[in-house]
């Protein structure tokens, strides 16, 4: 599992953010933001992350 606490400490714009999210989704890495865990492959997960890079 990978964690950070501040989304705009993992990457500087959204493209970035899900380039990076693939990779760690095909190698089986889950992504956790602060205490949270999303799947970012499904509809809810990708609208919580357009959500976070937007602020």
């Amino acid at each position: 599992m990978f964690t950070v606490t501040k989304f705009d400490r993992f990457a500087r714009n959204m493209a970035e953010a899900n380039d990076i999210l693939t990779s760690l989704s095909g190698r089986g890495v889950l992504f956790g933001v602060g205490m949270t865990i999303h799947d970012w492959s499904d509809p809810c997960g990708q609208l919580f992350l357009q959500t976070l890079a937007e602020t």
